[in-house]
């Protein structure tokens, strides 16, 4: 089954996140930002997908962990950026890396949706998005 990368630094939603997608089979590795991300690639995690929240603690953002990601894994890997901002600039900035955006709140069926597309993305090796760094 596939591996998926969620990223958040709410606590509540990384863990609900986290059991939502490992409730439809897949393998969920959490982080709440670059620091745990790259620790979990590091330590082996090869994410076949990742799932994160655009504004993170420190500055971080998802597209910049997504590249970081990617980066440390020599790969693209297929991800989807999830955020509550509207503003016209960010959602410029997310689609100009080639990213899907969801917006908050999302519904359960819409991220079974969004993760079954990313995973079958990356059983294609058409990763959009991600380039490796």
């Amino acid at each position: 089954m596939c591996r998926v990368l969620v990223i958040d630094d709410e606590p509540m939603v990384l863990r609900a996140m986290q059991l939502l997608i490992e409730s439809r089979g897949y393998t969920v590795a959490a982080a709440a930002g670059l620091a745990e991300a790259l620790n979990l690639v590091e330590n082996g995690y090869r994410p076949e997908a990742i799932l994160a929240d655009y504004r993170l603690r420190g500055q971080q953002t998802g597209v910049g962990v997504i590249h970081a990601v990617c980066g440390a894994c020599e790969q693209a890997i297929p991800a989807v950026i999830v955020t509550g901002d509207t503003a016209p600039e960010r959602i410029f900035e997310i689609r100009s890396h080639g990213y899907e955006i969801l917006h908050k709140p999302v519904h359960p069926d819409r991220i079974d949706q969004v993760v079954a597309s990313l995973c079958a993305e990356a059983h294609t090796g058409n990763a959009a998005g991600c380039t490796v760094c």
